[in-house]
């Protein structure tokens, strides 16, 4: 089975301990997803958590082992400034996985999507540099940079890979049709039923405005 999952980077290292995770998440052969975290609405509790434990990670945010000064600090960051977090899309077909690289951030997410929908390779980080070739009737997503772009991109000089040496993922257009609806519908519904309910047991005060939030800050209406 073949689709377009958006995804978030895990961190798991000093969480607060109102947050359900620990060092040894990283290293539990169970663990679903070691480095990343894909969000629809099966992500689990856990996995709920590393989400938020990005957010504060990522955009620097203060926390401490207090949930509600901590979620209120989370609060006065969706405020006033643009939130960020390393993810993005991943595009899979069975156990290939096509993953964001460095710099990709999941609030690109919308971006990226309309890149795609305009026949245009969207940014989804470098090193490696993903990226799309467009055909008739189909989209061909490479692992790397097949047609040396990402020089042009990034202001450096970076040839073409071999097609031969990279992992690819081919969609036909109602197969990527399909794909992009389905994300828009897996993103809004990872923050309105796990993320909400994970909010709503660390403190239901805040869980409906951070819901509000997160929708708005991923362009989810």
């Amino acid at each position: 089975m073949k689709g377009i999952n958006a995804i978030s980077t895990a961190i798991y290292i000093n969480a607060p301990n109102w947050l359900c995770i620990s060092d040894n998440d990283a290293n539990d052969k169970n663990n679903k997803n070691e480095s990343y975290i894909v969000l629809n609405r099966g992500t689990t509790k856990n996995e709920v958590d590393l989400f938020i434990f990005g957010l504060f990670c990522r955009n620097e945010i203060p926390f401490n082992d207090n949930s509600k000064e901590s979620l209120e600090h989370l609060i006065e960051r969706f405020n006033t400034d643009n939130i960020i977090l390393s993810g993005g899309l991943m595009f899979y077909d069975g156990k290939t996985k096509i993953l964001p690289s460095c710099c990709a951030g999941l609030e690109q997410w919308a971006e990226a999507v309309d890149d795609i929908l305009n026949r245009k390779s969207p940014w989804l980080g470098h090193d490696p540099y993903p990226t799309i070739e467009y055909e008739d009737n189909s989209a061909i997503v490479w692992s790397d940079d097949y047609a040396g772009w990402s020089g042009d991109h990034l202001g450096i000089f970076d040839p073409p890979k071999p097609k031969s040496e990279l992992q690819s993922i081919e969609f036909t257009n109602d197969e990527l049709a399909c794909s992009l609806a389905q994300l828009k519908i897996d993103i809004k519904e990872f923050i309105t039923v796990p993320f909400c309910n994970r909010l709503k047991e660390i403190d239901s005060s805040i869980s409906d405005f951070l819901t509000s939030a997160a929708l708005k800050w991923l362009a989810i209406t």
